[in-house]
């Protein structure tokens, strides 16, 4: 197991808006050979650090745009802390990352979504709060928020929390009463769920004639039509061709649900999706990684 390293042996890769995707690229780069994540130190299993490439051990500082000292609501011991460790907040306004850019490449990253990632936290809510806000593109639910988190960060998150320090792993609390058992996923953020991780392992086909191709070519796995969709022929065409070939359907109140959730939108800085592209049919070729939204969607297409 590695020591603490001495600060003049780590290099700080600082990151902007202009060399986040390369820096992305590094991340995905490593990620298999250090699956080990601590916001964002990635190590392996002795708890070294990369190199990327340099004779020094590497983590990452992301600086975003969002935070705005002059119009947002902050602690003012927390600000000059952050001022006094080097953090110029004109700076991060004018060159930070976007942060709806920056949950894109977190998707597509290989931290996420994965089994084999694993997460060394510390007081970690707010952290995985902000990071599911960037991911689902939408403000978190009140009653599902942790079912959420173990879904995109399903590696366990506080086992190896002693690697980094050299110190033993806390012990653990003793036994409360159980707590209450989680409402089932419904169908709709089972489905919702299944489609942002298709979307990012590149498994969805969008729109009507795109999905009959798939379907025709046997591809499909999965089909979800807009059911205020205006193109009668064209339903009725996917509707025959999932019944023949034994493809799973399963419907949405709107094309612009569906849009949103197969990704033809903008995300503003709130998180929140703007300028939606309705889409009537979005087929599932691949779903990347199965989840518990996966389970629900297979067994309500088994069941109907």
């Amino acid at each position: 197991m590695s020591l603490l390293l001495k600060g003049d042996s780590i290099l700080i890769r600082e990151v902007w808006n202009d060399n986040l995707e390369e820096e992305f690229a590094r991340i995905r780069e490593i990620v298999d050979d250090f699956p080990y994540i601590a916001i964002f130190a990635s190590v392996d299993e002795q708890g070294n650090l990369p190199t990327c490439g340099t004779d020094k051990f590497c983590i990452w500082q992301f600086n975003f745009r969002e935070f705005n000292v002059n119009k947002d609501v902050f602690a003012n011991d927390s600000i000059e802390l952050l001022r006094q460790s080097g953090i110029d907040f004109k700076k991060n306004n004018e060159n930070g990352i976007d942060a709806v850019r920056f949950g894109e490449l977190l998707m597509s990253s290989g931290i996420v979504l994965n089994d084999n990632v694993y997460w060394v936290t510390f007081h970690s809510g707010y952290d995985f709060g902000y990071l599911l806000k960037l991911l689902t593109c939408q403000n978190l639910p009140e009653t599902q928020a942790g079912k959420m988190k173990e879904n995109f960060f399903s590696g366990s998150l506080e086992k190896y929390a002693g690697v980094l320090e050299e110190t033993p792993t806390p012990a653990p609390a003793p036994a409360e009463t159980p707590a209450q058992p989680l409402e089932a996923m419904d169908l709709m953020t089972a489905l919702q769920l299944v489609l942002k991780k298709s979307l990012a392992h590149g498994g969805l086909a969008r729109g009507l004639h795109e999905g009959a191709k798939v379907i025709e070519k046997h591809a499909a796995q999965l089909c979800v039509l807009a059911e205020d969709c205006n193109q009668p022929d064209y339903i009725k065409l996917v509707k025959a061709l999932c019944a023949d070939h034994g493809v799973g359907l399963l419907t949405v109140p709107s094309a612009k649900t569906l849009g949103e959730w197969a990704g033809l939108c903008k995300i503003d800085s709130e998180g929140n999706a703007r300028k939606v592209v309705g889409c009537s049919c979005v087929v599932v070729k691949d779903y990347g990684e199965t989840s518990e939204g996966y389970n629900v969607v297979q067994e309500h297409v088994k069941a109907h």
